[in-house]
């Protein structure tokens, strides 16, 4: 009885113990569940949070390389627009604009202590013309500081005249300095109406944009530099081309003149070839009458049909003919419209004659010769008589009858070559 009562209570209390180790793993495991909940919420916010900053990382390559590419599609655009200065910067304001997501773009350029608006787009295009004080305007101090400057909030920030961008409406900006052959030159700028509009990277891309400016500056001013040097030479060979006309024209007629051909066929190849030498659309020889109150038109060219051999001018110090025979010089006249001096004759007037030059024929009373003039370039005559085979032949010409040959030019200014035989 006694064995079998001790027997009973030790298995009693085994299971008593049973139920005290299992409660103790139950609640072991149950821990074990709280604290693995726990770090899987720690390891799922740890990805959200790495996976939103590779997100923004992405992004901000991916407008970077954005920015890139409009930068390199710019510079490719430019090179093939030409040597149009304006154009181009024109074209980069616009990519600028784009490029920030601005709500306008300006190029400022200097003009003695100002910068002055010359290209806008967007909502700046209508403020083209623009003037701001270097010394009182953030693009000033841009360029004076030579660094980029941006403006979060024209309301707040000291730098700017407030007063200024309330007129054209500006709340946010960008400013970049613009250089050329080492000196400040202006400025690029994009805007906004509101603020905050820009960032970091904004200013960072407008600094490209600004280094295009530059080269195209270059570009252009050598550009210029070649045209330039290029009308330079075209104006000089054309100046010596006509000099080359004239020179044979002139020879020509002295070996008319001296091989005695009539009066008349010599006066009709003048006025024939000086238009052309000239190039101008009337020549006309004017003939004093005995009486010496009239002057008759013996020979020209262009004039209406019925006026050469017919039409007469008063001779007087009040007609332009009558004041160069009074004249001892060559009478030039700029502006028929705005002439003073003397009447407008009709004949002039009739043909819409504005400018024009009259030189004297001397007749047989004095000293006889030809004179031919023109307003050409002109020339040394001393370089010209060792060079210009026309005056050469004039020259030999000349010393065979005993005459005088004259020159009188100046650089600018025209020619005159008088040939006068003594009788």
């Amino acid at each position: 009885m006694k064995s079998s009562s001790i027997t009973v209570r030790k298995h009693h209390s085994q299971t008593e113990d049973g139920k005290v180790c299992r409660a103790r793993s139950h609640r072991a495991h149950g821990g074990g569940g709280v604290a693995l909940s726990k770090s899987r919420e720690e390891l799922e916010a740890r990805v959200q949070k790495h996976t939103a900053q590779f997100t923004r990382a992405n992004e901000a390559l991916r407008q970077d390389a954005e920015q890139l590419s409009a930068i390199i599609a710019t510079q490719h655009d430019i090179a093939t627009a030409g040597h149009n200065f304006m154009a181009v910067m024109t074209l980069i304001a616009e990519r600028a604009q784009k490029l920030t997501r601005a709500r306008g773009a300006a190029i400022e350029l200097i003009e003695r202590d100002e910068l002055v608006y010359r290209v806008g787009t967007g909502a700046a295009s209508r403020h083209v013309g623009l003037r701001l004080a270097i010394a009182s305007s953030l693009s000033g101090k841009c360029m004076q500081l030579n660094e980029v400057l941006r403006c979060d909030d024209t309301e707040s920030d000291p730098r700017v005249n407030r007063e200024a961008c309330r007129k054209i409406g500006l709340r946010s900006m960008v400013v970049v300095p613009l250089y050329h052959n080492g000196g400040p030159v202006g400025v690029l700028k994009v805007l906004s109406t509101q603020a905050n509009a820009f960032s970091e990277r904004d200013a960072q891309a407008l600094q490209l944009m600004a280094g295009l400016i530059g080269a195209a500056m270059s570009n252009a001013a050598e550009s210029e530099s070649r045209q330039e040097l290029l009308a330079e030479r075209t104006s000089a060979v054309a100046a010596l081309e006509a000099r080359a006309r004239q020179q044979n024209a002139i020879a020509q007629l002295s070996q008319h003149a001296l091989e005695g051909c009539g009066l008349a066929v010599l006066l009709e190849d003048a006025v024939a070839q000086i238009p052309r030498i000239l190039d101008v659309e009337y020549c006309s020889v004017l003939e004093l009458l005995p009486d010496g109150k009239e002057l008759f038109l013996r020979a020209g060219t262009g004039w209406k049909e019925g006026c050469v051999g017919h039409a007469k001018l008063v001779a007087g110090r009040e007609s332009p003919a009558g004041f160069t025979l009074s004249s001892s010089s060559p009478v030039i006249i700029e502006d028929l419209r705005t002439e003073t001096r003397f009447r407008k004759p009709r004949l002039l007037l009739d043909h819409g004659v504005v400018s024009a030059v009259a030189v004297i024929i001397h007749g047989r009373s004095k000293p006889y010769g030809v004179r031919i003039w023109n307003g050409g370039a002109g020339f040394l005559a001393s370089a010209s008589a060792k060079s210009g085979l026309g005056l050469r032949i004039m020259q030999y010409r000349a010393e065979m009858i005993g005459a005088t040959l004259k020159i009188v030019s100046a650089n600018g200014k025209g020619t005159t070559v008088a040939c006068t035989l003594n009788r």
